[in-house]
């Protein structure tokens, strides 16, 4: 894509708005992104808000189009855009992505739940998040606390593929502490997308929209974890609307999550008590935490003796692995509690 449809399909995105139903129909009536910014164009099939948008645009809008090199566009209805939006009454126009996209051409599964996530819950996620990715299905999320990041962490933890949907743009990760995941999952060979400019700061309707993606996007949806309310519902609606399987963990009915799972039963999803509830095999364990007093098995683990502090960079060259093996080999030291990933985006060991 050059720069001049790059910045026709921002300037169209940007004129209709995030998780507008008005793309197809704009589409058709123009027939290109191009051919609503002409001089001249029948801007009467517009709407009065999209003509105020369009004076507004042509007069200040400012293309973003010097991604970095490791940034790239898909726009709707070109080659390499995610099938499973078409299924979406309201797809986005404009697609930003880090990593490989052809992940979504692989079986995908979405997983979310609640951001308080309870001991139980964060094991039953990564449970399920490992046995997914060992059987080699894409583990889908969100990057918010909880259960997303627990998902992504033990896909990366069992050796699988993680695609991150953000709610704003490259530029502003939120959580702000999900920079470091979001790196994890680069370095990994995973995806990061989003429907935001890469400078967009994250809104309130970020996080609503980029519901929408996560429930097409996979193929079905677990859900380890939730409250009666909240954005896992929200997607598990997106997904039931949308055809998709949605699962279920069950769970303690004395929980203060039993009625978000009730109220899921009741819109029709699925229990799981077990991963062949999906057709997957049980995740297989990786190696038992060391006894007390004993020092883990892991190469990686001496780089870290007499406390000291490693960038990603720093245990990739050191560590005398394959970059993707040391990656598993980090992610179950941090899964495990040995390792923390300290704010300045170091590793280190964990104080216990």
């Amino acid at each position: 894509m050059n720069s001049a449809d790059m910045a026709a399909w921002q300037q169209l995105q940007a004129l209709l708005g995030p998780g507008s139903h008005r793309l197809r129909p704009v589409l058709r009536h123009f027939g290109s992104p191009q051919n609503v910014w002409r001089q001249g164009a029948d801007i009467d099939f517009l709407t009065g808000e999209e003509r105020r948008r369009l004076a507004n645009l042509r007069q200040n809008f400012v293309p973003f189009t010097d991604l970095p090199k490791n940034c790239g566009m898909v726009a709707f209805g070109t080659p390499g855009y995610p099938a499973a939006l078409d299924d979406l009454a309201n797809p986005p126009a404009l697609l930003y992505f880090q990593g490989d996209l052809s992940l979504l051409q692989r079986p995908v599964t979405a997983v979310v739940g609640s951001r308080r996530i309870d001991g139980y819950g964060r094991q039953v996620c990564g449970h399920y998040a490992a046995a997914l990715a060992q059987a080699g299905r894409v583990v889908l999320s969100g990057t918010a606390l909880g259960a997303d990041s627990c998902a992504h962490r033990a896909a990366l933890a069992a050796g699988g593929k993680t695609v991150a949907v953000l709610p704003g743009g490259f530029f502003h990760p939120a959580p702000v502490r999900s920079a470091a995941l979001l790196r994890d999952i680069a370095a990994a060979g995973g995806l990061i997308l989003s429907e935001y400019r890469l400078d967009c700061p994250v809104q309130k309707a970020g996080y609503y929209q980029r519901n929408r993606l996560l429930a097409a996007l996979g193929r079905q949806l677990f859900i380890p974890q939730c409250g009666a309310a909240g954005g896992a519902q929200m997607t598990a609606d997106y997904a039931l609307k949308l055809g998709r399987p949605v699962y279920a963990a069950a769970g303690d009915i004395f929980s203060e999550h039993a009625q978000g799972l009730t109220a899921l039963l009741q819109k029709g999803a699925r229990a799981t008590a077990s991963p062949a509830d999906m057709g997957l095999a049980p995740a297989v364990p990786s190696a038992a935490p060391p006894p007390p007093g004993s020092e883990p098995d892991s190469p990686l683990w001496p780089l870290f003796a007499g406390g000291r502090a490693l960038l990603l960079e720093e245990v990739l060259a050191a560590g005398g692995m394959p970059p993707g093996a040391a990656m598993q080999a980090l992610s179950r030291l941090e899964l495990e509690g040995l390792l923390l990933r300290r704010s300045d985006g170091r590793y280190a060991k964990t104080k216990k």
